[in-house]
């Protein structure tokens, strides 16, 4: 073969590996970019699951506050991801922390009910069209509610119910709701 012809077959080879790479990185890229909302919700899931898993190893230990963000998590997979996710988070996550940390029937009945609020989340914010605030706000008072009324039954203890569902509706209202509104509002975008 000629000098000539050889440099302009390499030049060639050279062309189509790059068009090729080029094709590789744009199906990756666009991949990436069809998965991104996977992504997010699983890697919010990861943090908040570690997080919930913390925070419910530490809050077995105290008597009369509930440091848990178990049940905002669990309204917030639910509101952003849908019921199916609000349920599967919390029955999973609920488990898990619960199980490994301690499991009681008080655990069983959070594990109930704020897997059963992350549903409602999910189901209530289609129809309704409340912002999270708002929604928020409506499923901390009725958990406080309904949770409050079942461990005063299974637990007869007013002192201790009242400390861990005041402690958990101002942690719910002026820590959680706001952390959860502020990631709602970074990932939304990300969401579309």
């Amino acid at each position: 073969m000629k000098p000539g012809k050889v440099k302009k077959k390499k030049k060639l080879q050279k062309t189509k590996a790059a068009v090729n790479y080029f094709i590789i990185f744009a199906l990756l890229l666009l991949l990436i970019i069809s998965l991104i909302k996977y992504l997010v919700g699983i890697i919010l899931a990861i943090v908040f699951a570690i997080i919930t898993f913390f925070i419910v190893k530490i809050d077995v230990r105290l008597e009369y506050i509930a440091l848990n963000c178990f049940f905002a998590s669990s309204c917030f997979f639910g509101f952003l991801f849908g019921p199916v996710i609000g349920f599967i988070y919390a029955f999973l996550v609920g488990f898990i922390s619960f199980g490994v940390h301690k499991m009681s029937l008080n655990a069983i009945v959070t594990i109930t009910i704020s897997t059963a609020f992350g549903v409602f989340s999910g189901l209530m914010q289609p129809y309704l069209g409340w912002s999270w605030s708002l929604l928020f706000l409506a499923l901390t008072i009725s958990f406080a509610i309904v949770s409050g009324f079942t461990y005063y039954i299974l637990n007869g203890n007013l002192p201790r119910v009242l400390g861990i569902q005041t402690s958990q509706f101002f942690l719910n209202l002026f820590i959680y709701s706001p952390l959860f509104n502020l990631i709602i509002k970074l990932v939304t975008p990300l969401l579309v």
